[in-house]
């Protein structure tokens, strides 16, 4: 999903590419498995109907899969706005992305509508298109990629020119959707805890006259300019922690503890609403989900990727993680219903991961057949 750009273990801003980055290559193919695994889903992770220690460590596990996303967006803004600008290519790449989207949003429809017994129908398609629910839900990320991509020609502009003026824009989009959360969070704790009433965490959006952007597709456009400036993030850490040790172990506990905070945070809202609000889809916009993205990207920008052997398949994975995403429903829609009856054995945590892996591959292999045909090489 992502351009090359010159690079090293600690991001440096390039006009002209030169090489990939190992440690963003490292990022995006675990990502990808993380999506794949999350969108699998086999394993047992709803702690609070199944009150055992594995079951409470897949939900631990399941806190991480909400960075899969937010990584690719910030990988994307890093890369973007740290190479150089064509005006006509980027406008001829935002045409092909939406083209795209529209194309795999209907196949996708009719196959997945056919596996589950679906109706095939005009109004069942409208439905599906006004909210993206049950059969392409995962493509809300082209969605949102579109939507920066549209948006980015002003955005390098306004970096470019005044980076003053770009973190005044990423500010505000920030603050439509982080900031609302965070609101809405403590609303949450003040009604259930001093006026004895359970409130919904979710349901407001405050100061809405002024949010614009209080959607999935702020919180892309969050995490998307985050990504601009991930080389001033480097320095700032690099600067406070220089000890590549000390600096490694306080993201990794950064991360740990934060996924805890994220899980908990949701078993909280179960308590509070009665039902089951899931982590990884509600939880892209929340202060813990942030650090867990952050420190998770940065600690594989310490990849170098030295060793050709293990680069080699982690580059391939990375450079084929837009086909992976655009395939991987086809395979995952079935094997949902099939496993449960036919491989109860590899319906846990390590079976998603190995049955994961088997579909990346699969997809991969589609992928290079479809760049080996003419008139298909541009679908993926």
């Amino acid at each position: 999903m992502t351009d090359t750009v010159q690079g090293a273990a600690v991001p440096a801003a390039a006009s002209k590419p030169s090489r990939r980055i190992a440690g963003i290559d490292l990022a995006e193919a675990i990502c990808i498995l993380i999506v794949v695994v999350y969108h699998l889903s086999m394993a047992t992770y709803k702690v609070y109907y199944h009150r055992d220690l594995l079951t409470a460590f897949n939900y631990y596990v399941r806190c991480f899969y909400a960075a899969g996303c937010p990584i690719f967006f910030m990988s994307n803004g890093y890369l973007l706005f740290h190479h150089s600008f064509d005006l006509k290519k980027h406008l001829k790449k935002t045409r092909w992305m939406i083209l795209l989207t529209l194309f795999w949003f209907a196949v996708t429809f009719v196959a997945v509508s056919l596996i589950k017994g679906n109706p095939l129908t005009f109004a069942a398609f409208r439905e599906e298109w006004q909210s993206f629910i049950d059969v392409n839900i995962h493509l809300w990320y082209m969605g949102a990629l579109v939507v920066i991509y549209l948006l980015f020609p002003l955005m390098k502009l306004a970096y470019d020119t005044d980076k003053r003026v770009f973190f005044c824009f990423w500010l505000y989009v920030f603050l439509a959707n982080f900031g609302t959360r965070l609101l809405n969070q403590g609303y949450t704790l003040y009604g259930y805890f001093f006026n004895g009433y359970r409130s919904s965490e979710t349901d407001i959006v405050w100061l809405s006259i002024f949010n614009l952007f209080n959607n999935h597709n702020g919180i892309a456009l969050s995490y998307f300019g985050i990504g601009a400036f991930l080389p001033e993030i480097t320095a700032w850490i690099h600067k406070r922690l220089p000890k590549t040790g000390v600096r490694n172990a306080v993201l990794t506990v950064s991360m740990l503890v934060c996924a805890f905070i994220h899980g908990l945070w949701f078993l909280f809202m179960h308590h509070v609403r009665g039902w089951y609000m899931c982590p990884v889809w509600f939880g892209f916009n929340t202060l813990p989900n942030l650090v867990i993205s952050i420190s998770l990207l940065l600690l594989c920008m310490n990849y170098q990727g030295r060793n050709e052997k293990l680069y080699g398949p982690i580059r391939k994975i990375s450079n084929g993680t837009l086909g992976i995403y655009l395939l991987h429903e086809f395979f995952v829609q079935p094997l949902r219903i099939l496993m449960p009856r036919y491989t109860p054995w590899l319906c846990n945590l390590t079976g998603n991961i190995l049955i994961s892996c088997v579909i990346i591959a699969l997809c991969m292999g589609i992928a290079a057949l479809f760049h080996k045909t003419p008139g298909l090489k541009k679908l993926l």
